[in-house]
């Protein structure tokens, strides 16, 4: 049986040693803080001057309704736009069907498709 000085002790001991962990990991917790954060800057500065396809576009957002003519075709529409403002014309192709409430990519000459397209001035 051990006596209560010993016993005291050890608990000093343990006490200690829960001490230092807490302290280690607060340490290795502020460590890796620190880490992400140097890594957010480096990303930051590496992906800034990077131009995204379409981010250039400026100016406001307008929608207007256009008669499909023979011939045409949503993709040949989309791309049009598409080209227009340097966007994706699967996106473009997307967006259309959409707005149009379109299940497939089938337009009919005499409808008409609302499409959209931007302009820097206030309407």
């Amino acid at each position: 049986m051990r006596n209560f000085k010993t016993i005291i002790e050890s608990w000093g001991q343990n006490i200690d040693m829960i001490r230092f962990r807490k302290t280690d990991g607060r340490k290795s917790a502020f460590l890796a803080g620190m880490a992400f954060l140097v890594a957010l800057v480096l990303f930051s500065i590496f992906f800034r001057g990077i131009k995204v396809r379409g981010q250039e576009q400026c100016g406001y957002k307008y929608y207007t309704s256009i008669e499909i003519q023979s011939g045409d075709t949503l993709w040949g529409i989309a791309s049009e736009i598409a080209a227009a403002y340097d966007l994706d014309t699967r996106t473009c192709v997307r967006e259309l069907m959409l707005m149009n409430n379109l299940k497939n990519d089938t337009i009919h000459a005499g409808n008409y498709l609302t499409v959209f397209y931007y302009d820097d001035d206030y309407k």
